[in-house]
């Protein structure tokens, strides 16, 4: 996220210039300070609305201006410029306003039902997640665990930085869209390159895993035992006195050159780079 800037004549924008007089206004929120607004906004929103004094209708709306209470007591620089601001140009699209009404577009831990509009979905969409919870998902499909809904992503990149929220190196899982819609599961989009379904069964989805999660997970070799060496004749002592050294006990022979350890159980042999 870069910093929220304020234009006179045309109110909050993001990046260095307003987009319609490209002048370039005043600071608004920095980095830092729209990061906590957004994820407070999000939680509220999301998770905890009665924590913060937000009543939220059967749709997940709520007024606008309770929003605003909530954030300026908990942020005291914030006004309800910076508020409206962070709605405004949030890259996901994670917020909805309507008159004097406002919502999460999704993420909803909370009953609510999102009445969304029916939008065409591509082809393949896609679904971030931690090497780990590979086999349960080729099991069980894709559902919604903690939250009321799966989410999936438009694309393959969007998918890795949001499965990079819980691992350096993300499994990603390419849905049918088209086949589920087909079934009769419904594709719901949110916000942008966001979109949302009950679940995804595993006859819909298919594994795969980026080149680094791969080579990692089928591909790492036994690490050699301190003091041998991999030669053809064998294992090689250490020389006595040098660092290191022990005056007895055998030295473990190390595995041979080339052989790697075997692939995790669960991991599966048809995922695929991406």
């Amino acid at each position: 996220m870069s910093e929220i800037r304020r234009c006179p004549g045309h109110g909050a924008f993001e990046g260095e210039a307003c987009p319609t007089c490209a002048k370039a206004g005043e600071r608004l929120l920095d980095t830092g300070q729209r990061r906590r607004v957004s994820k407070f906004m999000s939680g509220a929103l999301r998770h905890f609305p009665d924590d913060v004094g937000l009543s939220l209708d059967a749709h997940g709306w709520t007024v606008a201006d309770d929003l605003v209470a909530a954030v300026t007591a908990k942020y005291d620089w914030a006004d309800p410029e910076a508020v409206a601001g962070v709605i405004r140009t949030d890259p996901k699209g994670r917020f909805e306003r309507a008159g004097e009404r406002v919502r999460a577009a999704y993420g909803h831990s909370v009953a609510v039902d999102l009445d969304a509009p029916e939008t065409p979905v591509s082809g393949e969409l896609y679904h971030g997640t931690a090497p780990e919870n590979v086999p349960a998902i080729r099991e069980e499909g894709l559902r919604p665990m903690d939250r009321q809904q799966v989410h999936l992503s438009g694309t393959a990149r969007e998918a890795r930085e949001v499965g990079r929220r819980h691992t350096t190196d993300p499994a990603v899982f390419v849905v049918d869209a088209a086949g589920m819609e087909t079934d009769d599961h419904r594709i719901v989009r949110r916000g942008e390159g966001v979109y949302t379904t009950d679940r995804a069964p595993r006859s819909t989805s298919r594994s795969s895993i980026s080149a680094r999660s791969a080579s990692k997970a089928c591909s790492r070799p036994r690490r050699r035992p301190r003091g041998t060496r991999g030669r053809a004749g064998g294992p090689r002592r250490r020389r006595p006195g040098a660092r290191g050294w022990r005056s007895s006990g055998r030295v473990p022979r190390a595995p041979p050159r080339g052989r790697r350890s075997p692939v995790p159980s669960g991991s599966g042999g048809s995922l695929r780079a991406i």
